[in-house]
């Protein structure tokens, strides 16, 4: 068993990627905008429900990396730190 084979680990590494990709979104769309400044935008144009979904696609590749590397635990950690971006993404999308 492997030492990193644990469900913290994966609802870190679930929790953190979605940041990236945000970043990596922001500065490929936006550039030198601060966040502070694109957030009433998509808010105003309920962007931000799509806006989260894209950044969790870098989830799909930490829960695949850990599934070929027999990371079972951490790559449930990976699945539940993505079902607690779905609920934020069906809030933003509905209420």
């Amino acid at each position: 068993m492997n030492k990193f084979d644990n469900l913290f680990l994966g609802i870190l590494v679930g929790l953190l990627m979605p940041l990236i990709g945000a970043v990596f979104f922001k500065i490929t769309f936006w550039g030198d905008a601060s966040f502070t400044s694109i957030l009433p935008v998509l808010l105003e144009h309920r962007m931000l429900s799509p806006f989260i979904s894209l950044s969790l696609l870098l989830n799909g590749g930490a829960f695949y990396l850990f599934l070929h590397k027999d990371m079972e635990h951490s790559a449930r950690g990976v699945l539940l730190s993505t079902f607690m971006y779905a609920l934020v993404v069906i809030y933003f999308k509905f209420f």
